[in-house]
């Protein structure tokens, strides 16, 4: 799955006039806490990448990570 740290997501947030209900900083809080509670089990068959470069260089490390699980080298 795709992260964001907090602080980027705050500053894309800035960015935009019209924001939905859930888009709280104590909202994004709660669900990217969900989130790891939910893969914290299984963190060996999900991979985590950070999303803040160009959507090329995401894209890459997505490629390389599920190409790396699949060889069982990751």
């Amino acid at each position: 799955y795709l992260t964001v740290p907090m602080e980027e997501s705050l500053r894309r947030l800035e960015k935009r006039d019209v924001r939905e209900f859930y888009e709280r900083e104590d909202e994004l809080r709660r669900v990217a806490a969900n989130y790891e509670r939910l893969f914290a089990p299984i963190r060996d068959r999900v991979v985590q990448v950070e999303s803040t470069g160009a959507p090329e260089e995401v894209a890459a490390q997505v490629a390389e990570q599920v190409i790396g699980r699949v060889k069982g080298e990751v």
